[in-house]
């Protein structure tokens, strides 16, 4: 395929997933561009596919620039922690019609500012975080409602709950509707 025809198909796909993804039809897209809907539709699979790889790209990318300037704010915080314990000396001169009378020299010995270690510590945990390195959290089932545990309701259980919970609420709404017809069919 020419460098030009190839051109023109990525001009063509960028046209239709600008109006794809401003909710139009496939037959109203084939309409616009001068196309069938199933020239529509395998230009727009490849889109998808087109899609799906850059934003794999972009993430793996993203994640990579956030832990990045993660590794610079620690290296910096670090740097500062370091000065934060450098001994500091304070000197004190007194004078008395502009002779030096009396001079005092105090060594201080700082044991570090501690809100650049707590720096470091959030680098760490959101880089381990960002890398997938911690133990994944347990999340209890919990009735509908949020407010009590779900061990051993099972999914009839679940169910007589939000029916029971449904009923204190007295909101009829075609999600209700919807809910009867389920559970009616399972009876």
């Amino acid at each position: 395929m020419s460098r030009r025809k190839k051109i023109e198909i990525a001009a063509k796909r960028n046209e239709i997933g600008r109006l794809y993804l401003s909710k139009k039809t496939q037959v109203e897209i084939g309409e616009i561009i001068g196309l069938t809907q199933q020239s529509v539709s395998l230009h727009l699979k490849a889109l998808r596919t087109r899609w799906i790889e850059s934003a794999d790209i972009d993430f793996n990318l993203a994640r990579a620039e956030e832990i990045a300037k993660l590794d610079n704010l620690e290296r910096l915080a670090y740097e500062e922690w370091v000065v934060s314990k450098q001994p500091k000396i304070t000197v004190t001169i007194e004078e008395e019609s502009g002779v030096e009378v009396k001079k005092q020299t105090r060594t201080e010995m700082p044991h570090g500012n501690p809100k650049f270690l707590d720096v470091i510590h959030k680098c760490v945990a959101k880089r381990c975080e960002l890398l997938g390195v911690l133990a994944p959290s347990k999340i209890a089932a919990t009735t509908p409602n949020g407010e009590h545990p779900a061990e051993g309701l099972g999914l009839v259980g679940l169910l007589r709950e939000a029916k029971r919970i449904r009923a204190e609420a007295k909101e009829v709404s075609i999600q209700d509707k919807i809910y009867e017809q389920v559970m009616n069919a399972t009876k």
